[in-house]
């Protein structure tokens, strides 16, 4: 019997241990600072090596350097166990990129902050604007008994000449597709039908008609 309570003991304990394993924590991004330009002292290169880092984790083994052009939608990913690595990128692009922090003890991860910053070209007077950021509606939220939805979003350009932005709805249930073109502003008003889910994105244009996509946003539009 004694036997018997000693083993079921041993068994409740290691469950214990393994149920407190602790999770991944988020790290701090430190550089490049968010909507940065990189400058580099060779303007005939194409291409150009930038140094991310950020703060160490706790109950961390490794992290995910998770980086995207924005123009293209290329990702890189690459693994580290150190809080810095170094990247060869194009220039003449923005870039967005987050840090991963994952566990060899656990399934669970744990994401960043994501920023961006622009890696100058070589000789560019003019740079293309960040992709802009969506506000509301939430991607993937519900929205309940409203018929005029108020679309948020938030642009940024490095030159500061933001010209106009274009927003687009797609109903996902036909894919009839309205467009709002020239907006001056960050946000406007649209009568849209319940029952119905939507997809929405932003274009950014600049003043030298250099222009941007956001990412595309769902949401549905409940009766």
């Amino acid at each position: 019997m004694i036997k018997k309570f000693i083993s079921f003991f041993v068994l409740i304990l290691i469950f214990s241990c393994k149920e407190s394993i602790p999770d991944p924590e988020q790290v701090v991004l430190v550089n490049p600072e968010n909507n940065n330009t990189c400058l580099f002292s060779n303007s005939n290169s194409n291409f150009a090596e930038v140094e991310f880092s950020w703060t160490e984790s706790k109950h961390t083994d490794n992290y995910d350097l998770i980086i995207e052009n924005q123009i293209t939608n290329e990702n890189i990913s690459k693994t580290t166990n150190l809080t810095t690595s170094q990247v060869t990128l194009e220039r003449g692009a923005p870039y967005s990129w987050y840090v991963v922090s994952k566990s060899d003890s656990s399934d669970n991860i744990a994401l960043s902050e994501t920023r961006n910053f622009y890696l100058e070209g070589p000789s560019q007077l003019n740079h293309i604007p960040f992709p802009a950021k969506l506000i509301y509606p939430l991607n993937e939220s519900i929205l309940n008994s409203v018929n005029m939805v108020t679309f948020q979003w938030e642009g940024y350009d490095l030159d500061g000449d933001i010209k106009n932005y274009d927003l687009i709805i797609e109903n996902a249930s036909n894919g009839a597709e309205i467009k709002y073109e020239k907006i001056l502003i960050e946000a406007l008003d649209i009568e849209l039908q319940n029952g119905n889910i939507y997809l929405w994105k932003i274009i950014t244009r600049d003043n030298e008609n250099n222009n941007s996509t956001s990412v595309t946003s769902k949401f549905e539009l409940a009766n």
